[in-house]
């Protein structure tokens, strides 16, 4: 090699899925004669799992101005953005967030397994009551699949129940009072 140049080297690796450290050395033997020797060896983090994301624009509801009492439908979209499949993946659907130990389960659910690059959907109903309700969705609760990233995978979406104030007509009555 030249003095202030470099060259490329490629090679071909059949990765198995888990957490590689990809080390490089070059000048192995200290055949050549260099200013610093402790500069030849370097390595990477390869990592050949799958990674598990959501965010708020994947969670819907098929009602987004429910009144107390009705049965709301929500969907999650989990996504895959690994190399390799993710398999049986937990998923807890709150109302509140998971930090929260006053926070209600409404659903937990599985999916058996989620290829590298797409998604899956879950679904839960859930019966509203009156108030703002922060709804979270939260991926591998427990942290069992390895992953590169952690913290994609718990979002939320708010949703508002307000009562139906109404008054029937047939209710309505009138008293004369002569005096």
């Amino acid at each position: 090699i030249e003095p202030d140049t470099f060259i490329v080297v490629n090679t071909n690796w059949i990765a198995l899925a888990g957490i590689h450290d990809i080390y490089v050395q070059i000048d192995p033997q200290n055949e050549v004669e260099e200013l610093d020797e402790e500069n030849n060896l370097s390595y990477t983090t390869c990592y050949v799992v799958p990674d598990l994301f959501i965010d708020s624009t994947g969670i819907a509801f098929n009602n987004e101005n429910p009144l107390v009492g009705d049965t709301v439908l929500i969907s999650a979209a989990i996504y895959n953005t690994g190399s390799v499949p993710a398999s049986d993946v937990k998923v807890v659907i709150l109302d509140g967030s998971p930090d929260d130990s006053l926070s209600q389960v409404i659903d937990t659910c599985s999916i058996p397994q989620i290829e590298p690059s797409s998604s899956a959907t879950v679904q839960a109903n859930w019966l509203s009551h009156y108030g703002r309700h922060s709804i979270y969705i939260q991926v591998d609760p427990d942290n069992e699949i390895i992953e590169p990233v952690e913290d994609n995978n718990v979002a939320f979406r708010s949703i508002e129940v307000l009562p139906d104030l109404g008054i029937d007509t047939s209710s309505i009555s009138f008293e004369v009072i002569t005096s």
